[in-house]
């Protein structure tokens, strides 16, 4: 052991440059190739993995689609590639044109919140692509959005259906993005939902089912709505036609569905790439006369149900007028009934008596009239005459009747002189 050890120490001395210098070359390409080894990935992202050789079959090359590097530290062979994706919440504004119901075209502005899903990140990368916001959101908003409004008005748009065209929207796009991309192009189109479930019912079903049987399963009326979609996927290999007792029948290939892979496309059992969370139109431009007339309309309803409340105003004033002087008559017939002098004078007593015993200063002024009552009841007082003596009360003395003015002298035209009248100047 000792000699291997001497040995090997005579070899590094000899070969000692040739050892250091291979060192450095191994850390510098160490250094080189470590960003290429280790990826980082970011909070709120996910990262798809992309293979560049196949290893003896153990390992397949291309897109890897069952699984996704998830957040922090990871290891890869060097010439393998990494792509990024933000699995955050983010939001698309689109602006479009769109012809509504009524012929008007009008400027609208459509909002979609989404974010792509992190299972299925390496399908999205594998037949979509990091673009996918302009090659599959857009394009998909734009063409439901319109479509949706397309079939309301402009005045509509400002009401209560604004929310039942977003709701639509929304329902489409997620239909959209259900279906996956499978490699048969028979199952895309305005069609593939239908013929999806055309495989999904033959492929649950233990027996061959006749045409009418699947329209029975899928509540189809009538039965010969399918026959194209049957027969196309007849075409392409995926439902066979097999002929029991003289009556047609279809079945599922049971060689396409076998592998698993291609069962999971065929049927859709996969989720969808993206999630929707909503859809809000933010915006409607009108053309500037349209805007207008709508306002002018609004504004005129108003003034309509102003003048309504005005008029079911005025009724009911008029109403409380009627029955306030209803109210006022029937007060007067009963109460004119009892009203005497007895009455009047017994009711002015006792408005003497409550000013009396009021604790505030007060004067009381009594009438001059016999009864003696408040001068507040002087219209019902009985106006003295010219000499008839008042009676005095006790301890008010009585004040002097008035002196009548003297007459001034009468001169006549004859000039004898006429005697003064008593009181008069001579």
């Amino acid at each position: 052991m000792t000699r291997h050890l001497y040995r090997w120490h005579d070899w590094y001395r000899v070969h000692i440059i040739q050892v250091w210098i291979a060192t450095l070359v191994a850390l510098l390409l160490l250094l080189y190739l470590l960003p290429a080894i280790v990826i980082t990935v970011p909070p709120g992202h996910g990262a798809v993995l992309w293979r560049r050789f196949d290893y003896f079959g153990l390992v397949r090359d291309g897109t890897v689609t069952d699984w996704t590097y998830a957040e922090g530290t990871h290891y890869k062979l060097p010439w393998d590639r990494v792509f990024l994706y933000d699995i955050r919440l983010r939001d698309v504004t689109s602006s479009f044109g769109v012809l509504m119901n009524n012929g008007l075209r009008v400027q609208a502005e459509v909002t979609v919140r989404f974010r792509p899903l992190e299972s299925e990140l390496g399908n999205l990368h594998k037949y979509v692509g990091p673009e996918y916001t302009e090659r599959l959101v857009v394009p998909e908003l734009l063409a439901h959005a319109r479509n949706q409004m397309s079939k309301l008005t402009p005045d509509e748009l400002y009401s209560s259906r604004r929310q039942e065209a977003e709701e639509a929207i929304y329902r489409n796009l997620v239909e959209e993005f259900e279906v996956r991309f499978a490699t048969n192009p028979v199952l895309f189109g305005a069609a593939s939902h239908l013929r999806r479930q055309i495989i999904s019912v033959l492929n649950a079903s233990t027996t061959a089912l006749s045409l009418a049987n699947i329209a029975e399963r899928l509540a189809v009326d009538p039965a010969d709505l399918l026959a194209e979609d049957v027969a196309l996927l007849i075409r392409n290999d995926l439902v066979r036609q097999v002929t029991i007792d003289g009556q047609i029948l279809y079945q599922i290939n049971s060689e396409r569905v076998a592998e698993s892979s291609q069962a999971k496309d065929l049927l859709a059992e996969s989720e969808p790439f993206i999630f929707v969370e909503d859809v809000l139109i933010r915006n409607l431009e009108l053309p500037q006369a349209i805007t207008e007339a709508i306002q002018r309309k609004l504004t005129m309803e108003q003034e309509m149900q102003e003048y309504d409340f005005r008029v079911q105003r005025e009724t009911k004033e008029s109403e409380r007028k009627r029955i306030e002087a209803e109210g006022i008559r029937r007060f007067q017939d009963i109460v004119s009934e009892g009203i005497s002098d007895r009455y009047l004078k017994w009711k002015g007593i006792d408005a003497t008596l409550s000013l009396a015993q009021s604790p505030n200063s007060k004067i009381v002024v009594i009438g001059s009239a016999g009864d003696g009552l408040p001068i507040i009841l002087g219209p019902l007082e009985t106006t003295p005459t010219v000499g008839s003596a008042t009676p005095q009360r006790p301890g008010v003395r009585a004040a002097p009747a008035p002196t009548p003015p003297a007459s001034p002298p009468v001169e006549t035209t004859t000039g004898n002189a006429t005697p003064a009248k008593p009181g008069g100047a001579r």
